[in-house]
């Protein structure tokens, strides 16, 4: 989703594009765009359950669950009737887009059209990317972003240790298991002949990752490494009445709540729920909550939905806070919007992305474990009552608009 202007760009001016995807856009105004929908892949996510699963698993049991989901999701990408019908047909393709995931899988269809490639991310390259395309790869000046470490600008030797570990792990683990794991797969598709995805990685002419300075420490990079960190971000738009009406309302202002898409509303229990909403209710601030927390009490002054248009609501005067999972993209609305973020850290690059926050003086953590009313609170109170985390937001998200992105 974080893509869909660029090729919605592409096809407003007249290039015929194929997108293989599993939020389809079905927008009939795109009438050179044709979208294959995979949406059947988010059962395999749901059958490995890998958010949930990994967190309370070791080493060698988190790798073992990831390695059967990229299995699983490989046959379940391949297997979608119009997909396996475009690999056999004799479509001719001028480039390829795919996302440069641990799913590797989809830069198969660079090496059977037989055209180039450009890689593509809403966050920062993974390391292998980096590395096979020619940027420099330095664990101790820039590790990688999937691992946390408390300030990446100040490492200690430890975590230089860490991430010169870890690096070398992830590397053996991509080259040795991750990737031959859908290899195997993807030869059943493609043929014996087909090159490993590690050749194929060589092979990539370019790399568009949504990354920023603002947001991730300064690294040096070819010039075929394009950052475009807020090209998906959209002109304003009117909100839907009611929530318009209840911002306004909102004299003492309002907080934002919302975890993304990825963390699921089960991964408080009831305990941890109750805090949260009983710190809100002795608060003097309303709070537009997008969840959908069942069996629980809500006080007066929340208000919760099961979807909201983010970043427009992020735009209105009165929203003072966004309490947020730290997801790249949801840094970017904020910090775009001039709105300081108190941040739960779940998974992935949140908890790096969460370091760079405090680091930059536009955001607090929240502990998911250490979740307290007095906690909340506290940390609520702080980010609204001092001024200093909005006028960085503001100044930050100045130097963030400022970078122009344009596709030529």
């Amino acid at each position: 989703m974080f893509y869909r202007p660029l090729w919605r760009e592409l096809s407003l001016r007249g290039h015929q594009v194929t997108i293989i995807t599993t939020d389809p856009m079905n927008d009939t105004s795109l009438t050179n765009l044709t979208e294959i929908n995979t949406h059947v892949t988010y059962e395999a996510l749901a059958r490995h359950n890998i958010l949930d699963a990994a967190a309370e698993a070791s080493l060698g049991a988190a790798v073992s669950l990831l390695g059967g989901l990229l299995q699983d999701l490989t046959k379940t990408h391949f297997n979608v009737p119009e997909v396996r019908k475009l690999i056999n047909s004799d479509a001719e393709f001028d480039l390829v887009m795919f996302e440069t995931q641990i799913f590797a899988a989809p830069i198969v269809y660079s090496w059977r059209f037989k055209c180039p490639s450009i890689g593509v991310t809403s966050f920062d390259a993974a390391m292998e990317y980096h590395y096979n395309l020619g940027n420099l790869v330095h664990p101790v000046v820039n590790p990688d972003f999937n691992l946390y470490v408390k300030n990446t600008s100040h490492m200690s030797y430890f975590e230089r240790v860490k991430s010169t570990v870890y690096s070398v792990l992830l590397n053996y683990y991509m080259y040795n298991y991750y990737y031959p794991i859908q290899e195997d797969v993807l030869r059943g598709f493609f043929g014996s002949t087909m090159p490993s995805l590690w050749e194929m990685t060589k092979n990539v002419s370019m790399l568009f990752i949504g990354t920023h300075p603002v947001l991730h420490d300064v690294r040096p990079i070819n010039p075929h490494t394009i950052t475009l960190s807020t090209i998906y971000l959209k002109p304003k738009k009117p909100l839907p009445t009611s929530i318009q009406q209840y911002l306004e309302e909102s004299q003492n202002g309002v907080i934002y709540f919302s975890l993304g898409t990825n963390v699921k509303d089960n991964v408080f229990n009831s305990e941890k729920k109750n805090a949260i909403l009983e710190a809100f209710a002795e608060l003097p601030y309303n709070v537009l909550m997008k969840a959908h927390w069942v069996n629980i009490r809500i006080p007066k002054n929340v208000r919760m939905e099961k979807w909201l248009p983010q970043h427009d609501i992020l735009r209105h005067k009165n929203v003072k806070l966004f309490i947020t999972q730290g997801g790249i993209n949801s840094l970017t609305e904020s910090l775009s919007s001039g709105v300081p973020v108190l941040i739960i850290p779940f998974f992935g690059d949140q908890l790096t992305n969460t370091q760079k926050a405090i680091k930059m003086g536009y955001g607090l953590k929240l502990d998911k474990n250490l979740i307290t009313t007095e906690n909340v609170k506290e940390k609520v109170t702080t980010l609204i009552k001092n001024p200093k985390y909005r006028e960085r937001a503001n100044e930050l998200g100045k130097i963030l608009l400022d970078q122009p992105i344009r596709i030529v």
